[in-house]
């Protein structure tokens, strides 16, 4: 037994012996020489290359769930997480009908889309993420309900469509009498209920019809003319998107009488009276007199000194 062991120990020994003259021929050998094939002149080694990069596709977002559900408008608003990778990262959306295939709706670099215009039914949705290293797995997978016919609490509902009916031609009355002396016109028709308010149209003598009132909302109306002639009327029915077709014409005919001045009245006939003295007469008596008395006194003057010369 002691010899197995010692002829065990001399083997291992011869074997070690042998490996360590091996390792140390190699190294003897190879260290010279790649110091001869790399040498930059310094006499120092090349870094050794850095290890390959192990690349792979991004990992798949995770999409968020979709809200509101049931959806009642038909427009899906969708967000999924931002997935980090070593280059630049896109997404892709896909789409389909529950147990339909699935369609790519959107290429997009964003985290956010709004997918609008659906119908009622149940829908499913799943993204992508891309680089250019390759395209992950589907992300997660979430559904939501369209139903297009409940109404949001959050939202009025849609106002009622109004009709607006159309207006029948209306139809004006005659006017009695045909012949006017005064010039004051009652016109007077027939009201339509979706007529919000009528006008009135004139025409003078054959000229065109002009419109003298509108916004009435009575069946009546007064018109007051002021000069003779023949005058024609029509009424219009109004309504905020519509009008009517003109009514009949009625013709009347204004013939206001001339009124003239009465003439003056006669001057009363003279009476017969005494023709009195006027103060002219007595001024002419009084101018005759004085004349006499002036001649008078310059006769008796022009004797007096006749009679002193002649002594």
């Amino acid at each position: 037994m002691k010899k197995k062991q010692k002829n065990f120990l001399i083997v291992s020994l011869i074997v070690g012996i042998l490996s360590i003259t091996i390792v140390g021929f190699t190294l003897t050998q190879v260290i010279p020489l790649a110091f001869i094939l790399h040498d930059d002149g310094g006499g120092s080694l090349p870094p050794p290359p850095p290890p390959p990069v192990q690349v792979f596709p991004p990992p798949a977002p995770i999409l968020a769930s979709i809200i509101p559900n049931p959806d009642t408008d038909g427009d899906i608003s969708l967000q999924w997480s931002i997935v980090s990778s070593i280059s630049s990262v896109g997404y892709q959306l896909y789409f389909r009908p529950r147990g339909g295939s699935w369609v790519l709706i959107k290429t997009t670099v964003l985290i956010a889309y709004t997918h609008r215009g659906l119908t009622s039914g149940t829908f499913e949705y799943a993204v992508k993420a891309y680089s250019e290293y390759g395209i992950s797995i589907l992300s997660n997978i979430k559904s939501v309900i369209v139903d297009i016919s409940i109404i949001s609490p959050l939202e009025p509902p849609p106002p009622p469509i109004i009709i607006i009916p159309e207006i029948p031609a209306l139809f004006l009355t005659v006017i009695i009498p045909s012949v006017s002396s005064d010039g004051i016109i009652q016109l007077s028709w027939t009201k339509e209920s979706s007529a919000l308010s009528y006008e009135v149209w004139r025409s003078d003598d054959g000229a065109p019809y002009v419109r003298i009132a509108d916004l009435i909302i009575t069946g009546t109306y007064t018109d007051t003319i002021i000069t003779n002639g023949n005058y024609n009327y029509k009424i219009i029915g109004v309504n905020p998107t519509k009008r009517s077709p003109d009514s009949n014409i009625i013709t009347v005919t204004v013939t206001i009488p001339t009124i003239q001045s009465p003439p003056p009245p006669p001057l009363p006939p003279p009476t017969e009276q005494s023709t009195p003295i006027t103060d002219y007469t007595i001024l002419y008596i009084l101018l005759g007199g004085l004349g006499g008395l002036i001649a008078t006194i310059i006769y008796l003057k022009y004797r007096k000194r006749s009679k002193l010369k002649s002594k």
